[in-house]
């Protein structure tokens, strides 16, 4: 019996490392990109809720980009889960 629950949690462990891709990114860096923007909002936010296998980061920013009239990139942003929701917060500029 000892061994057969061994095995069942081994079976569990070994089925939450499973990885997959998630998305891509258009742009990173660590810095700020030595391109011409203008801010066109210091402070936004996106949400995208519901089904986590539906791309929801690359909805969370379009939802921020869309909340800043003019604006095409967000710089300075940081994400995460708040109530079942990806949450993005940035900088909302225009690159030139």
């Amino acid at each position: 019996m000892r061994r057969a629950g061994c095995a069942l949690l081994l079976a569990i462990l070994s089925l939450s490392c499973v990885t997959y891709e998630r998305g891509t990114f258009a742009a990173l860096s660590t810095t700020q990109p030595p391109i011409p923007m203008t801010t066109v909002a210091e402070q936004v936010e996106g949400r995208a809720c519901g089904s986590l296998f539906e791309a929801p980061l690359p909805r969370a920013v379009d939802d921020a980009i869309k909340r800043a009239q003019g604006a095409n990139a967000l710089v300075e942003a940081r994400y995460g889960m708040e109530n079942l929701c990806m949450v993005v917060r940035g900088r909302a500029v225009r690159i030139h």
